[in-house]
């Protein structure tokens, strides 16, 4: 993907559904992501994947909150992406393998603190994102009690993506002039954007590549979501992961498990702010 080529053209898409006014300020909004679109049969570059083995530097521990295993749900090779991704994070770890608090073991007695500490934005140590350096990681097993999800590679595909219209409060920002006065729009911006561009929206992600498995750019906020209401509102935060349900795993009613990190935190390659949460609808 031409990314400025794209940028230009949602820019005018934007003006044109919405005037230059609300237009320019929604564009500007605009965050390139990669859709992780599954690769079967092997053979794709790039160590990107869902499930399998983590791959982690010598010496690294798997991560346990208390004394139970997390689980690996992803392993994104940042050399895949593009070079837009310099600007969320400016130290390149190379591999990032992703870690959530899954508990599926019924016979395991002593399960329910764990349970109560999900989801895992209430409590940070229940997900982990784990850097590693693709010359020297190698594949490490999942220990005794971690759930373990079988491999599936993974191809990142630039995409632009734009703030949950329903959802999302950054759109709270946005100035909509004299449509303000119209209705209930002063107070619910995003249902002016729904309504005048929802459609035209649709249109253009149409036409790019789609997956519910996505790293960066703005997420996909549901109903069901605390991430809109539980991080600090005058702090930056930066998306990094999100996981739609797959046959394996499922979060809530057709959601999905977002990974987000205060941003002055990445640009120091310090991932040890990362909060998660699933959405649902």
């Amino acid at each position: 993907m031409d990314l400025d080529a794209a940028v230009s053209e949602l820019g005018d898409l934007c003006v044109k559904h919405l005037g230059d006014h609300v237009g320019r300020q929604l564009a500007a909004l605009a965050k390139p992501a990669a859709a992780l679109l599954p690769v079967m049969g092997g053979g794709w570059p790039g160590r990107s994947q869902l499930g399998g083995s983590a791959v982690l530097d010598p010496g690294t521990s798997w991560p346990h909150y208390e004394n139970y295993p997390l689980s690996l749900l992803a392993v994104i090779d940042t050399e895949q992406l593009g070079p837009w991704v310099g600007a969320q994070l400016p130290v390149r770890p190379g591999l990032l393998n992703f870690f959530f608090l899954q508990i599926d073991d019924p016979d395991y007695q002593d399960m329910q603190p764990f349970r109560e500490a999900l989801p895992g934005l209430g409590n940070p140590l229940t997900c982990r994102i784990v850097p590693a350096d693709p010359a020297r990681a190698s594949e490490v097993q999942a220990p005794p009690l971690a759930t373990t999800f079988s491999s599936i590679a993974l191809s990142p595909v630039t995409r632009i993506t734009l703030p949950d219209f329903t959802d999302d409060p950054v759109l709270f920002g946005l100035d909509l002039g004299p449509h303000a006065a119209e209705g209930i729009y002063g107070a619910f911006q995003g249902l002016f954007i729904d309504q005048r561009f929802g459609q035209a929206w649709a249109d253009y992600t149409a036409r790019q590549p789609l997956s519910g498995h996505q790293a960066f750019g703005w997420p996909k906020l549901g109903a069901g979501s605390c991430l809109q209401t539980s991080l600090r509102p005058k702090e930056e935060f930066t998306h990094i992961l999100e996981l739609a349900g797959t046959h394996e795993f499922e979060w809530g009613d057709g959601g999905s498990l977002h990974f987000v990190s205060p941003s002055r935190a990445l640009q120091h390659g310090d991932f040890s702010h990362v909060v998660a949460d699933a959405s649902g609808w």
